[in-house]
């Protein structure tokens, strides 16, 4: 069917609007402008999860390092149970030995508290100048 000429001239006016070269390149320079606008927003946020992931990754190495060093160093700083004992015995030693003049047994001749003379009171004396092993280490045991 053809066209009429004024329907053909219409059309072809609305062909030369619409296809303007100038107006063609503005719209294609456009779309590669949002393009690389939304490549650099891509990049970024993917440098961004990178960054953030890297992060977490040195703060887990970060913290096994410390709880390591922890554990190292826990083991110095523990004590035996023979270096307990020691520290114990020095200290009962230590306060005896800063009680030990306010005590009636205490020998002002000597600067010491005489067995003897803490047994004569026990009744596990057997007799004079004999005592019973075990007493004498029950007092050893109480100084």
């Amino acid at each position: 069917m053809p066209l009429s000429s004024k329907l053909s001239q219409r059309l072809a006016m609305m062909e030369k609007k619409n296809n303007n070269p100038e107006r063609e390149a503005k719209d294609k320079e456009f779309y590669e402008m949002m393009k690389d606008i939304d490549m650099q927003s891509a990049k970024r946020m993917h440098s961004i999860k990178s960054k953030k992931r890297e992060l977490r990754g040195a703060q887990r190495q970060t913290k096994k390092k410390v709880e390591k060093l922890k554990e190292e160093r826990s083991h110095e700083y523990s004590t035996s149970e023979d270096t307990r004992q020691l520290i114990n015995r020095t200290f009962a030693e230590l306060e005896l030995s800063g009680k030990a003049h306010t005590f009636d047994e205490w020998c002002n001749e000597c600067g010491c508290i005489h067995l003897e003379e803490v047994l004569k009171d026990s009744t596990n004396v057997d007799a004079p100048g004999v005592v019973d092993k075990d007493a004498t280490n029950n007092v050893q045991k109480q100084l």
